[in-house]
């Protein structure tokens, strides 16, 4: 690595990894997500650095690798909850709850909108249910 490559790569951190750390972390409230997906940005913007043509300004290019990087991430967390959903471990084939799955009572409605599993059963009835009305 060039010595105007690592200057090139501290300038970068200096100027934009506060702004685009508390861009990220305001999407996921997830510290460990942000830091990973900051990281990740700057990687892929010094891999492609000599691509950069310099019609938008460096900001501006940054941020749109930025948010590449986030709807990456948000493609990765979907398909795990569809993997889980398509897995048939909530509904039988006939969109039914399975016996597993079936619910329970709930003794605290709030505590269970905080839970992941209530927003992949969630998903799988919008889903179905956007099915139905087409």
């Amino acid at each position: 690595m060039v010595a105007e490559d690592v200057n090139q790569i501290n300038e970068w951190i200096k100027n934009y990894s506060d702004t685009f750390f508390n861009y990220i972390h305001a999407r996921l409230k997830d510290k460990t997500a942000a830091k990973d997906i900051l990281q990740e940005t700057f990687i892929a913007a010094w891999k492609s650095r000599r691509r950069f043509k310099k019609e938008a300004g460096e900001k501006t290019w940054l941020y749109s690798i930025l948010k590449n990087k986030l709807v990456d991430h948000y493609r990765m967390q979907s398909r795990s909850i569809t993997d889980l959903a398509d897995n048939n471990y909530y509904f039988d084939d006939g969109d039914h709850w399975s016996d597993i799955s079936a619910p329970k009572q709930w003794n605290n409605a709030a505590a269970s909108l905080n839970k992941k599993e209530f927003y992949i059963v969630l998903n799988h009835v919008k889903v179905n249910l956007t099915a139905y009305r087409n």
